[in-house]
């Protein structure tokens, strides 16, 4: 293999390793916006049952409250 022909795989071979790089680079951040955005539209749900474990705690403290009575 002559240097020129060396050089030209070494330079092919860097950008086919750029390349696929690149495309898992890509991927992920694709992936983790993706789970951000799922993290952002369950915020509202979580919140909510959230508040309703809350009560839910609150009511059956009464009942055990009444029944003790």
């Amino acid at each position: 293999m002559t240097p020129e022909e060396k050089a030209k795989a070494l330079a092919t071979l860097q950008h086919v390793r750029r390349q696929i790089d690149d495309l898992h680079s890509e991927a992920f951040t694709i992936f983790v916006e993706a789970v951000h955005n799922l993290g952002l539209m369950l915020a509202p749900i979580t919140k909510n049952q959230e508040v309703l474990a809350y009560k839910l705690v609150e009511l059956e403290k009464k009942l055990r409250e009444d029944i003790e009575e």
